[in-house]
C-alpha cells in the first residue's frame, strides 16, 4: 500500500475515532472535573488512536497486497496484544468452506483472544460487495470491522477501484457505522 493511502486511511480513522469518543465520554466530564481526570481521559484516548493505527496500517498493507496480486480479499484478523505488537490471523485454507464460516471463524478466535486478556483491539477484513442504489450495481470494497476493548466498535466498508491489468488500486471515501461490539462484547470497559 502506498504511504500516501496508509496515511489517508489512518487520518480518516483518526476522524471517525475523535468524533465516537467525543460523543461518548466527553459529556461525562463537567466543568469541575478535576485536571487529572482530563488527562487520564487524554491519555486514554492516544492508547485508543495508537492501537487502532497500528490495526489499520497493518491491515490496510496486508489487504493491499491481496487486492494487487490476487484482486480480492481473502478474510483474515489482526490484533493488537497487550504489549502493542500486532498479530495477523487466517481461517484454514479450506476450499469447502464459504466467506462467511470463515469470518465467524475469526471472531471467534479474537474471542477467545479476548477472554484470555492476550488483545486489547482486533478487526476482521473481509472483500465484499456494496449495492450502489443510484447504479443499480454492486460495488467492491473491503469490510473492516474494527473494536478496542476500550469501548470502540465500528464497522468500515472501504471502497476501491482496481485496474487489475496495471495493478493500480485506488481505495475511495470509506463509509463507518458504530456496531454493537462482538470481539470485546463481554469486557468491562475503562
Amino acid at each position: 500500500m502506498t504511504q500516501q493511502a496508509v496515511n489517508l486511511l489512518i487520518m480518516q480513522t483518526r476522524i471517525l475515532i475523535a468524533l465516537l469518543l467525543t460523543s461518548f465520554t466527553f459529556p461525562a466530564i463537567s466543568a469541575d472535573s478535576s485536571v487529572d481526570q482530563k488527562a487520564k481521559l487524554e491519555k486514554t484516548v492516544q492508547i485508543i488512536q495508537d492501537d487502532l493505527d497500528l490495526i489499520v496500517d497493518k491491515g490496510g498493507r496486508y489487504a493491499y497486497k491481496q487486492l494487487t496480486t490476487k484482486g480480492g480479499v481473502s478474510p483474515f484478523a489482526i490484533g493488537v496484544t497487550n504489549e502493542r505488537n500486532f498479530l495477523i490471523l487466517r481461517p484454514e485454507n479450506n476450499k469447502d468452506v464459504g466467506v462467511q464460516a470463515k469470518v465467524l471463524e475469526l471472531r471467534r478466535l479474537l474471542q477467545e483472544a479476548v477472554k484470555k486478556g492476550n488483545i486489547v483491539a482486533a478487526a476482521v477484513f473481509v472483500g465484499a460487495k456494496v449495492p450502489v442504489a443510484s447504479t443499480g450495481q454492486d460495488k467492491d470494497g473491503v469490510a473492516i470491522e474494527l473494536e478496542h476493548g476500550l469501548g470502540i466498535s465500528t464497522l468500515r466498508f472501504l471502497p476501491y477501484e482496481l485496474d487489475q491489468k496495471n495493478k493500480k488500486l485506488k481505495f475511495e471515501t470509506p463509509l463507518d457505522k458504530i456496531k454493537p461490539a462482538v470481539f470485546f462484547k463481554e469486557t468491562p470497559k475503562a
